[in-house]
């Protein structure tokens, strides 16, 4: 059986003294991230990156960018464990594009008024970044319609969306995934 501490990411001061306590006590530990790109190679906080990389009994990696990155910084090949970053699989993409009349025919089932739409499935919870997000909308033009799919909004955010007049957030509550592809 095989036990491990995991920890995700490598260069936040919390994530760097948990990966030195494990190294201190001969802990092993797994380093889990869902990106990153390889710095120069040069100075205090590569050597640091380094130091904090090399070791890990495991790396989690969800792409090739994320492997060359863990390489880079001195893991072992064999180490790394590639896993799928998505809910989804190859089956819920659709074989093609739909076409402007097939798409203005779902905007208008679903009650889509905006010519740009950005969608966002999660849940309302703070590392998700939706507060980040209600921010730059603010900045977009009010024919970006954002539609928050994934539960029921918390008042933070109602009162984000009110504080920032943002007419063209939508929160819309949670979908089973048969009803997601629409």
């Amino acid at each position: 059986l095989f036990r491990s501490i995991v920890i995700s990411g490598n260069t936040s001061p919390t994530e760097l003294l948990a990966i030195a306590w494990c190294k201190l006590r001969g802990i092993p530990y797994c380093l889990e991230a869902d990106g990153a790109f390889p710095g120069s190679g040069r100075g205090l906080k590569e050597l640091i990156k380094t130091q904090a990389v090399r070791g890990a009994a495991m790396y989690l990696s969800t792409c090739r960018e994320l492997d060359k990155y863990y390489l880079h910084y001195g893991a072992e090949a064999q180490r790394i464990r590639r896993y799928r970053f998505s809910s989804l699989g190859e089956t819920d993409i659709l074989p093609r594009c739909p076409s402007r009349e097939e798409k203005n025919a779902i905007r208008g089932e679903l009650g889509i008024r905006e010519e740009k739409v950005l969608l966002s499935i999660g849940q309302f919870i703070p590392r998700k970044g939706f507060d980040v997000l209600l921010k730059a909308a603010a900045r977009l033009d009010r024919d970006v319609g954002i539609y928050l799919v994934g539960g029921e909004a918390t008042p933070e955010y109602v009162a984000l969306r009110e504080k920032l007049g943002l007419a063209n957030v939508h929160f819309v509550g949670f979908k089973p995934k048969t009803e997601l592809a629409e």
